[in-house]
């Protein structure tokens, strides 16, 4: 024989395991679940899992709107609450005091007088009127 038959005996030499002593008689501690059983649960499971997901989700958008109203409630009052001083501030003894607490003091025109703005043409083809020209 050749090196290279002996090599193909030794290679195909059968060798043994741990299950070739096994009795065959022995139980075996094992479970078996049908395929469509099997699937139903892992359909089961995923099923379970997504709902947790959404759920968790929906209950953290509810949160969040709960906070955007309540900003929004609390804007809502700031703007009521400053145009109330708004209203208060532009009534006619008010825009006296201030003006009067800036040194400005203005009355209101007589029947008679005439208040004129004439436009008045400028280089820059920008029409202005004199009060606008002379501020």
């Amino acid at each position: 024989m050749t090196k290279n038959t002996r090599k193909r005996n030794k290679a195909r030499k059968h060798r043994r395991n741990g299950r070739d002593n096994r009795i065959w008689d022995e139980t075996v501690c094992t479970w078996a679940v049908p395929i469509k059983a099997a699937v139903f649960i892992v359909l089961g499971v995923i099923f379970m899992v997504a709902y947790a997901i959404t759920l968790n989700s929906r209950d953290s958008l509810f949160d969040e709107i709960a906070k955007q109203e309540t900003r929004q409630n609390d804007l809502m009052d700031d703007l009521q609450r400053e145009t109330t001083k708004w209203q208060n501030m532009k009534t006619p003894m008010n825009l006296e005091r201030r003006l009067l607490g800036h040194g400005i003091a203005m009355t209101s025109p007589h029947s008679g007088q005439k208040i004129v703005m004439s436009a008045t043409g400028s280089g820059n083809g920008h029409k202005t009127t004199s009060y606008a020209a002379n501020r």
